[in-house]
């Protein structure tokens, strides 16, 4: 599910001289309805099953939106995976939780959006847009030869080659975890990007769009600058 690519063409202004704040917010709550008038057509939409996510650091997480997986860190650095338990509701932060819909959705490009964006969910992978079509390039980083696994993506440079081990995008994702249906706020460690959390059948998840070069995305205000 993509925004009106008129969303992208006008948030995305590089100045706010040609949209006001007030005019950008109306913009983007016209069209974040419109968002939503197209995902309750979808009702119960079957969410495909999301890719088992590997350890970043030593204790519980969430392999997937189901199950519970342990990381227990060798002394060589590496880690060992250990399934532990399957909740009967959801996973949610190493702990099985009620009542909350899967927080994952296969990453899709916006049209009128290019460039490279973070993995929402894996910080070894980034995806590539072209801005004509929502299927992205999926590019994984070089292994790392102490590790043995791939290097982490840095969105805000750019470059693969940045250690797992304490990398805040590794540790709590390269994306916020969705908490609310149409969340809106930029990326901690790259303000230039920015993403929407849309509740899409049985899944909420973000969508990410970049503001232009040299420019930072106010939540407030809704306007690159």
């Amino acid at each position: 599910m993509s925004l009106p690519t008129a969303f992208s063409r006008r948030v995305l202004s590089t100045t706010s001289s040609q949209q006001t704040p007030a005019a950008m917010s109306r913009i983007l709550l016209v069209l974040l309805s419109a968002v939503l008038a197209v995902n309750s057509q979808s009702g119960n939409a079957t969410v495909p099953s999301e890719p088992n996510a590997s350890c970043t650091a030593a204790g519980l997480m969430c392999k997937n939106c189901n199950q519970i997986s342990a990381c227990i860190q060798n002394p060589n650095g590496r880690m060992t995976q250990l399934d532990i338990q399957t909740c009967p509701g959801s996973c949610r932060d190493g702990q099985c939780v009620k009542d909350e819909v899967c927080n994952w959705r296969p990453f899709t490009c916006s049209i009128g959006q290019n460039g490279v964006f973070p993995d929402p969910y894996d910080c070894t992978i980034f995806q590539i847009c072209d801005g004509t079509s929502t299927a992205p390039t999926t590019k994984t980083c070089p292994i790392d030869s102490n590790t043995g696994r791939p290097s982490a993506y840095g969105s805000e440079t750019g470059d693969c080659g940045y250690p797992i081990a304490g990398n805040s995008n590794c540790v709590n994702g390269p994306v916020p975890r969705c908490q609310n249906n149409l969340e809106v706020n930029s990326l901690p460690t790259d303000p230039t990007i920015f993403y929407i959390c849309t509740l899409d059948g049985s899944s909420l998840a973000p969508m990410l769009f970049k503001c232009p070069p040299t420019t930072s995305f106010n939540s407030t205000s809704f306007v690159c600058s």
